[in-house]
């Protein structure tokens, strides 16, 4: 059996440091807002998905950092996941959540992009929990593709501004994001992935083609 290799190291550290710095930050803060110290959603890294507890206060939101992308907001009663890529890249995680434990408790899943480290997990923690996801069109048709995820509970995004969605007390707005894309092993795995539950089927659009031409 291998051992880890000096990136896998590289990340684990700096998830470490990540981490360190955020309880750093959470400690001097609760000395300025002496509340927050008696805020049990505040003491612990232990994400509210996988049965952690909830705000008390209506007026806290806990942000938590799960590993690469994902992140989960805790908000009056509502627990929503910013990509869900749990164990897709679990030696990049600061805490040993697996998918099987993120399912006590999800409103929502919002997804980043269709590559595994943010969707992966979705379509199972969707169908544990009822979950609302919510996605680009390449990222939805993978979800679709799954079978594990009914239509009522889907939303295609395109992120041109205007689409919302509301939970309790807040809403949240779909908007374009671009970023660096680096051609690399994990682009093979999740296109070989896609194929296999069918999520290709009928051939790439022209702008998929495009796009794979281009990296």
């Amino acid at each position: 059996m291998q051992g880890p290799t000096a990136r896998e190291l590289l990340m684990r550290t700096a998830a470490a440091l990540v981490t360190s710095v955020l309880l750093i930050s959470s400690s001097a803060f609760a000395q300025t807002y002496p509340a927050l110290d008696q805020e049990p959603a505040c003491q612990t890294l232990m994400p509210a998905a996988a049965g952690g507890p909830l705000p008390r206060n209506p007026d806290v939101l806990v942000l938590r950092f799960l590993g690469v992308s994902n992140y989960e907001f805790a908000y009056r009663d509502n627990v929503i996941l910013l990509d869900a890529g749990i164990d897709k890249l679990a030696w990049w995680a600061p805490n040993d959540v697996t998918p099987e434990e993120m399912t006590r408790h999800v409103n929502a899943i919002l997804i980043g992009h269709a590559h595994g480290e943010h969707l992966w997990d979705a379509p199972y923690m969707a169908d544990k929990t009822g979950a609302l996801v919510v996605g680009d069109p390449i990222s939805m048709r993978w979800v679709r593709g799954t079978g594990r995820v009914g239509e009522k509970k889907m939303a295609v995004v395109q992120g041109l501004g205007g689409e919302t969605f509301t939970f309790n007390g807040f809403t949240v707005e779909a908007v374009q994001g671009h970023h660096n894309i680096v051609p690399d092993e994990y682009m093979r795995k999740d296109r070989a992935a896609a194929e296999a539950v069918g999520a290709l089927k009928g051939g790439l659009t022209p702008d998929q083609q495009a796009h794979d031409r281009r990296l």
